[in-house]
This record gives structure tokens, C-alpha cells and sequence, in this order.
């Protein structure tokens, strides 16, 4: 018979363990029904950076904007770090940044066709990646980026 004692309460710490391990051997099930490897919960995605990005970086340029009100760099984020791109100069960056950011910003286009109004899917910040980099490239640019950063903010 349920008292309705804990209504309204929180689960305790040792509830919510129990059910996100609930939930991985459930997850794990699915997989190995599906032919896949279980995943184990301690395996890491590989070695990372300071930042926790994976350490695989790319050289990369995205285009200059098409309208005037475009801003002269593109803001990419990543649970609350942010880079700021310029455009139109090869930068290095983390490939994550290549594959959860711009990748995805996708904009519709419309145009003029024969039977009246198209729209269409566009990448909002055309880019092209020019190659991997190395982790020693990406901290010398990096630590470039910054000098640059701390002349520009004592000239201002």
C-alpha cells in the first residue's frame, strides 16, 4: 500500500545511480541485439585537450559574408567555450568545431524556378577545410592568436 510519504520528493542519489545504470544495461541490450559492442561507461573517447575537444585538429577557411550586416567573424560555440573565426583567413581549430557547428548551420535559401518559389538548404557560414593539422600547429596558432589578442586590447 502506498502512504504517499515520499510524494513529491526528489529521488535520492543512490535512486538516480541505480537508474542510469538501469538504462546503460538497457541501452547495452539494444546493441548487442543489434550485433554491436557494449559500451563501457569508464572508456573515454580518446585523448583530448585542455578544453575536452578530441585532439584531432583541421586548417580551415570560411568565406566572407554576402550581405554588408555580416559580421566579420563567425561565433562558433561548444558547451559555453567559444571561438571567435575570422573570415576569409585560414584558421586552425579544433575538427569538432568543423563537425558540430558548422556542419549544421543550415540556413533555406529561396529563389526564383519556373514553377514559382524554391527554397533550398545552405550552410549559413561556407567553409572549406584545407587539411589536418598537427597538435603542435594548433598550440603555436593558438598561442599567435593570443599575443595577438593582448596587443590588440592594450592598443585599446
Amino acid at each position: 500500500m502506498n502512504d504517499n510519504t515520499s510524494f513529491g520528493m526528489p529521488a535520492t542519489l543512490d535512486e538516480q545511480i541505480a537508474a542510469l545504470k538501469a538504462q546503460l544495461a538497457d541501452a547495452n541490450a539494444k546493441l548487442l541485439a543489434a550485433g554491436i559492442d557494449q559500451v563501457d561507461p569508464n572508456e573515454g573517447t580518446g585523448p583530448a585537450d585542455s578544453q575536452g575537444f578530441p585532439k584531432k585538429y583541421v586548417r580551415l577557411e570560411i568565406f566572407p559574408g554576402r550581405d554588408a550586416q555580416d559580421l566579420s567573424y563567425v561565433p562558433l560555440g561548444i558547451n559555453g567555450y567559444v571561438v571567435k573565426v575570422t573570415r576569409g583567413k585560414e584558421v586552425i581549430l579544433p575538427s569538432v568545431f568543423v563537425t558540430e557547428c558548422l556542419a549544421h548551420c543550415i540556413e533555406e535559401i529561396v529563389t526564383q524556378s519556373e514553377g514559382g518559389l524554391v527554397t533550398r538548404p545552405s550552410l549559413r557560414f561556407p567553409y572549406q577545410v584545407k587539411g589536418e593539422a598537427s597538435e603542435q600547429e594548433y598550440l603555436d596558432f593558438s598561442a599567435k592568436m593570443r599575443e595577438l589578442g593582448k596587443t590588440a586590447a592594450v592598443r585599446a
